[in-house]
């Protein structure tokens, strides 16, 4: 039995120890887009779509399927997660853990608020927006995207984006 502990205990210590390690690989590439953050992202662009007027990013945040710089003047970095229609619950507590990242990895001395805004278009969810002192926000959020050929196509896109030049 106590052989049997010992695995278990030296389980724990592995799993926890592989989560901190994912959660501070997280906040380093965060970090890095937080830094690019300040000269409007342009080392994190990758190839120009012109049709939707916007880069593709050379950083992705774990598991995104999608993350871009928008080419408009005020540029921001968006990623984006996908979702099957009939998975609500997952997009809902990925966007928790999104936020609690957020959170976690931007420092604490830069951080002014942390606010959820109510969202009046159907198939939105609420907003969090998190505020830092320079007046960056960082907002998250999903949108349903109803497939209305192939219902069972529709989605969920989890969004993060990332206001840059402050």
């Amino acid at each position: 039995m106590r052989r049997f502990q010992g695995r278990v205990a030296a389980l724990v210590v592995t799993l926890c120890a592989t989560s901190a390690t994912a959660a501070a690989e997280d906040c380093e590439l965060f970090s890095k887009v937080f830094q690019a953050s300040r000269s409007g992202f342009s080392e994190l662009q990758g190839a120009y779509d012109s049709d939707l007027d916007e880069y593709t990013a050379t950083l992705f945040l774990p598991g995104a399927t999608r993350c871009y710089i928008n080419g408009a003047v005020d540029s921001d970095y968006a990623c984006e997660w996908r979702y099957a229609a009939n998975e609500k619950a997952d997009v809902e507590a990925a966007m928790a853990e999104v936020v609690a990242s957020v959170r976690a990895c931007v420092p604490e001395n830069a951080l002014k608020s942390v606010q959820e805004i109510p969202e009046t278009h159907e198939g939105w969810s609420d907003k969090v927006r998190v505020t830092l002192k320079d007046r960056r926000t960082i907002l998250v959020y999903y949108q349903f995207h109803k497939n209305k050929r192939k219902p069972e196509r529709s989605t969920y896109a989890l969004r993060m984006r990332m206001q840059g030049k402050y």
